[in-house]
C-alpha cells in the first residue's frame, strides 16, 4: 500500500496507521471467505498484532516485543464501521 494513501485515509477517518492497515486487512479476508462461498455476515474473527515493548533506555539492547489480539469485524460490510 502506498503510504501516503494509508496516511490520507488515517487522517480522514482518525485512528492509527495500524487501525488502517487492519482494517484493509479485515476486509481483504471478507472478500476472501465470500469468493469461496463463506458467508461473512455477522462472522468475527481475530487476529495477532506484535507490539513492540522495549524501554526509552534500552539503547543497543535485543527488540522486546509482545503481541495483542485484536479483533477483526469480517462480517462488518462498511469500511467505516469496520
Amino acid at each position: 500500500m502506498d503510504l501516503a494513501n494509508v496516511k490520507a485515509v488515517r487522517k480522514a477517518f482518525g485512528g492509527s496507521l495500524n487501525d488502517v492497515v487492519l482494517t484493509v486487512v479485515t476486509g481483504a479476508v471478507r472478500r476472501f471467505l465470500e469468493r469461496r462461498g463463506v458467508r461473512a455476515q455477522g462472522l468475527d474473527s481475530a487476529s495477532w498484532r506484535p507490539s513492540r515493548c522495549a524501554r526509552p533506555t534500552s539503547r543497543g539492547a535485543r527488540n522486546r516485543v509482545s503481541a495483542w489480539v485484536v479483533p477483526l469485524p469480517v462480517g462488518e460490510d462498511d469500511r467505516a464501521s469496520r
